[in-house]
């Protein structure tokens, strides 16, 4: 069995010995490079290297391939129906980041109730006007999408003696508030999207919805980052330009002197939610996990 890596050697050095033990390793940088190949192979994925891109035309030449591993949670970057179609098995790595991707959009939060936005391009200078933040305490968060990260910013939000309201396709047994997506965004202070983006969620968060927010509330996006597409960012720039919004935060890349090219309170952090020492150690080892029992014939973690 070929094990082709896709991305570098320090990528993979946690799981490459593991490897060894069940295949023949092969780094290589660009699909193109396992084209000529007639064997047996898995692929690992770094998607960062190929810049989330997996397009379907490179896919359809690799032969004889028995699985596939993304070193992520996300998978949709890979055309999962035209695997399904072929019986080939794609794994992920699911819940290795939740806890600290909900650890970063409850900082994301906190920042906006404070206004670090602010401070930054008052240069942290005080200032007596219009300088009063809001506490979180005995407010609603309203989670879009309770699952490993809605679930850890749920209970970050009781120890903050929040009222968590949630929604999503139905209700589970807890101790929180269902509603649907309509009523929260209406009556939460805090809205948090943890919808996952594939293409069932693309737009859901529409300008229409958007509107039902009330000029006192604040948005945070979890998932994927600036300009993904379940949520309109741009729209939710506006909003807070306009004051119908108190604040709005996602991940994403920024050119220029952030956040002094946005108007108000906008916090756009790079994208770190996922970098912390103990989600890259969780990672690795289930990442390693997954392949060998794909290389042993064995699927785990696959993405249905």
């Amino acid at each position: 069995m070929n094990i082709y890596l896709v991305g570098t050697e320090k990528e993979f050095s946690y799981s490459t010995d593991a490897f060894k033990k069940v295949g023949d390793v092969i780094y290589v940088n660009s699909f193109s490079e396992i084209f000529s190949d007639p064997d047996e192979k898995i692929l690992g994925i770094a998607p960062g290297v190929i810049e989330w891109k997996f397009p379907l035309e490179d896919l359809k030449k690799i032969q004889n391939l028995k699985g596939i591993c993304t070193k992520s949670s996300w998978g949709f970057y890979i055309d999962i129906e035209y695997c399904h179609q072929h019986h080939i098995p794609v794994c992920n790595v699911p819940g290795a980041n939740s806890r600290s991707v909900a650890e970063y959009a409850f900082w994301m939060m906190l920042s906006l109730a404070k206004k670090l936005p602010e401070q930054i391009k008052d240069n942290f200078e005080t200032h007596e006007y219009d300088s009063n933040h809001v506490e979180i305490s005995d407010k609603k968060i309203g989670i879009i999408g309770l699952g490993k990260i809605g679930n850890h910013l749920a209970k970050m939000a009781q120890g903050f003696s929040m009222e968590v309201w949630y929604s999503g396709r139905s209700p589970k047994v807890n101790p929180y508030k269902f509603s649907t997506v309509e009523d929260l965004l209406i009556n939460c202070d805090f809205i948090i999207d943890c919808l996952e983006n594939c293409p069932e969620t693309q737009n859901y968060l529409n300008k229409d919805r958007l509107s039902l927010m009330k000029p006192t509330a604040y948005f945070i996006s979890v998932m994927g980052g600036a300009g993904w597409g379940v949520e309109d960012d741009e729209f939710l720039i506006e909003m807070v330009k306009n004051r119908k919004l108190a604040g709005f935060s996602v991940e994403g890349e920024h050119k220029g002197d952030f956040p002094k090219e946005f108007v108000g309170n906008v916090f756009i952090p790079p994208a770190y939610a996922w970098k912390t020492v103990e989600a890259n150690d969780r990672t690795n080892k289930i990442f390693t996990e997954t392949m060998v029992a794909l290389a042993t014939g064995k699927i785990i973690n696959e993405i249905k």
